[in-house]
């Protein structure tokens, strides 16, 4: 078999005002048999699995965070997320990047104009894009957060101005949602609008966890709202969690179908991917066996299960659930799952962290694989072992083996990649070390190049960060996920 090289880049965003890009190095095998709607999925080998190789790049200066990015066909990424800037406010920035070459394009949404008066920063998932989505070269989309008013540093609130200045958007502690649409050389940039009504004088907030696109104007959107105006009309007045398909042609967002989520206990919508014939497949945990949960098995107190939702296309109502709890996993003392994909043999595998009193890693952190078929019934469940402690934020199949990339739990937090055999064995276990703490801040997945990226927040600058010239960072400078 000819070999080619594989990058899997992971980039890291620091605390500080130095950024930096990881860049590992395996063998590139035949494509995997995934089928997912607007995705390349990854070309892993487990040949030599062993010979690991890292290098380390730099790629550039600046106090902003990451928070996603999308693999481009003119051999750039194009990267999302905010930007800290000299007058004390984050704005929602956007940078296309050729890793070869650096920046080809940089630009922001200032929410807010330097004015006479001392602003209190506006941080955390505020003003930020928080996920971007490629349709084709006309239709690349960009999801993201800003804050309906800004606040005084003593504490009073301010008219929002700049980019999302509107005269009729309402003066509260809001957090609004909005869609940005992008054209390949980002000649065109058209801001769609928001999921919420800006008129509204509820103060609101909504989470965006997981999206997909059907077609180049179709989106589908997952997370949990506080908002019942806009797109969210059919919700309650609580932390509701959802599945919206919207039609974005037009150049305006419109609902087309919504499904919400009811329960008294806490639940958490992790992922969601979209079937052949374009059912919505969800997965997350719950806490409670109640309302639209209430065919799932019981979790015990304070615990929680994953589950597996399908939604009819045709009708966005159930088609299944599943409960990880169902079958041989009584034992179960806590479970979610992560993430969902389709095969081509039509089965369904969904794949999540799980807490067992016998598992291999002595309770804490086990991975837990579940096969279905696409009826919902259960072919087979695996627990996988991993060296310590392990939280899995991808996993990624290949025609020759799995992968699980991760954090894992020791002296630090180290990001870890596992390696199994189509058996599930575990064949090998690499870890990106540094002293500090390096957390996982964006999705996995693998681009045009067949190289994959993601991006992570540190505090190390020793071990395997040292090669980057990351010097600068105190190890007890604290981490802050967004």
């Amino acid at each position: 078999m000819k070999k080619s090289t594989l990058y899997v880049s992971l980039s890291v965003s620091i605390v500080t005002i130095i950024t930096a890009m990881v860049i590992v190095i395996l063998n590139q095998v035949e494509p995997t048999t995934e089928t997912i709607q607007y995705e390349n999925m990854p070309n892993f080998v487990d040949e030599n699995p062993n010979n690991v190789q890292k290098q380390m790049l730099r790629f550039g200066q600046g106090n902003y965070r990451i928070s996603d990015y999308v693999e481009l066909p003119d051999q750039h990424i194009l990267i999302g997320g905010q930007n800290l800037t000299e007058d004390g406010l984050y704005y929602p920035f956007f940078e296309k990047l050729n890793l070869g070459a650096g920046a080809a394009y940089t630009s922001s949404f200032p929410v807010a104009f330097p004015s006479d008066v001392t602003y209190q920063p506006e941080a955390s998932l505020r003003n930020g894009i928080q996920h971007i989505v490629y349709g084709d070269d006309d239709h690349i989309y960009m999801i993201g957060q800003v804050v309906a008013s800004l606040t005084k540093s003593d504490g009073t609130l301010v008219p929002l101005s700049g980019s999302f200045a509107n005269g009729n958007m309402s003066m509260n502690e809001s957090v609004l949602t909005f869609i940005v649409q992008l054209n390949l050389n980002l000649s065109q940039i058209q801001f769609l609008g928001y999921l919420e009504d800006i008129s509204s004088q509820f103060v609101t907030n909504t989470t965006i966890e997981a999206v997909k696109l059907l077609d180049e104007n179709t989106m589908i959107l997952a997370g949990k709202t506080t908002s019942k105006t806009g797109v969210f009309q059919q919700a309650n007045l609580q932390d509701e969690g959802f599945v919206i398909q919207l039609d974005l042609s037009n150049n305006q967002i419109t609902l087309e179908k919504d499904y919400y989520f009811v329960s008294t206990g806490s639940y958490v919508i992790e992922g969601m991917n979209v079937a052949d014939n374009q059912d919505v497949f969800v997965v997350g945990s719950y806490t409670k066996n109640d309302g639209n949960f209430i065919s799932l098995p019981l979790p015990t107190d304070n615990h929680q299960n994953g589950f597996v939702l399908r939604l009819n296309q045709s009708s966005y109502e159930p088609a299944w659930w599943y409960g990880s709890h169902q079958g041989n996993m009584e034992s179960q003392l806590d479970g979610r799952y992560i993430s969902v994909m389709q095969l081509e043999n039509n089965r369904l595998v969904a794949v999540g962290n799980t807490n067992l009193s016998d598992s291999p890693t002595n309770g804490e952190g086990s991975i837990i694989k579940t096969t279905l078929t696409l009826d919902g019934d259960i072919i087979n469940q695996r627990l996988l072992s991993s060296p310590e402690p392990f939280v899995i934020k991808a996993w990624i199949k290949s025609s020759q083996g799995y992968f699980a990339i991760g954090q894992t739990y020791g002296t630090s937090i180290d990001i870890t990649i596992l390696h199994y055999n189509h058996r599930m064995n575990l064949i090998h276990a690499e870890t990106i070390q540094g002293s500090g703490n390096d957390l996982i801040t964006t999705k996995v997945s693998v681009v045009y190049t067949g190289a994959a990226y993601f991006f992570i927040r540190t505090q190390s600058s020793d071990l395997d960060f040292a090669s980057t010239g990351l010097n600068n960072i105190l190890t007890t400078q604290s981490v802050s996920i967004f």
